[in-house]
This record gives C-alpha cells, sequence and structure tokens, in this order.
C-alpha cells in the first residue's frame, strides 16, 4: 500500500489521532504482512527518506485510514473475489497515533505515520505513556 500526498510536509500530532489500521485476523497487514500487536507498533523496515520528496509515500510509515468507512471500502476495493462480509479474512482495528508523531495525508482518506499504537481496551487514555 502507497500514499499519495495531499501536503507538501508532513504533520506532527499535538494530541492521539484516531485511525483505522485493516489488519488480518491474525494481526498482520495484508501489504507488507507485517505484525501489529497490542501498544506501539513502529515499521520494520527503514523510511525511504527519499519517498518524502516525491508526491508518494511508500516504505518506513504505518499505513491506516481517518475514516472507517473508508477502510471497509477499500478491503472490498481490494479484494473483490472475496466476500468477507463475515469478518474471515480481515478486520478494521482503532488504532491512534501518539502525540509527537510524524504523519502523512493522503488521497482517499489514507494516512501513513511513524507509529501507530493499539490500546488494550480500545480506550485512548494514556497513549502516550505506553
Amino acid at each position: 500500500m502507497c500514499l499519495i500526498k495531499i501536503e507538501e510536509t508532513a504533520r506532527i500530532a499535538t494530541e492521539p489521532v484516531k485511525v483505522y489500521k485493516i489488519l488480518t485476523l491474525g494481526n498482520r497487514s495484508p501489504f507488507q504482512y507485517q505484525e501489529y500487536h497490542i501498544g506501539k507498533n513502529v515499521p520494520h523496515i527503514n523510511k525511504d527518506i527519499s519517498a518524502s520528496w516525491g508526491r508518494t509515500i511508500n516504505g518506513g510509515y504505518l499505513h491506516a485510514y481517518m475514516n472507517k468507512f473508508k477502510a471497509y471500502t477499500y478491503i472490498r476495493e481490494m479484494f473483490p473475489n472475496v466476500d468477507d462480509s463475515s469478518g474471515r479474512f480481515f478486520k478494521v482495528v482503532e488504532m491512534y497515533i501518539p502525540a509527537g508523531t510524524e504523519y502523512w495525508l493522503g488521497e482517499g482518506s489514507e494516512v501513513a505515520a511513524e507509529c501507530l499504537y493499539w490500546p488494550e481496551d480500545g480506550n485512548d487514555n494514556n497513549i502516550n505513556n505506553k
């Protein structure tokens, strides 16, 4: 999954920003196959600084959606032959971009961040302290 930037510079979260991450039922990204867990998640590959100079962001960031509906729409568009109406293959998980984290906004409600925090109870309390 690559993000097409809609702004010239990255944003820095001043407070936790709610996002929605598409995962397999095994808690992996269906694109990079990186495993996600409760707590702080960071990319397993180094940030590709050169990607920031163009319009696309590819590696070194974790991708998600600002809108839950867009995340589910993307699943249907990317995997049209998979009937996932029962949630057998994918799920959309509420996560947060922690305060102080660099992130980029993209087309179609996409976001790419240096870190995503997955709260244990779905609550964003103390998100920056874990």
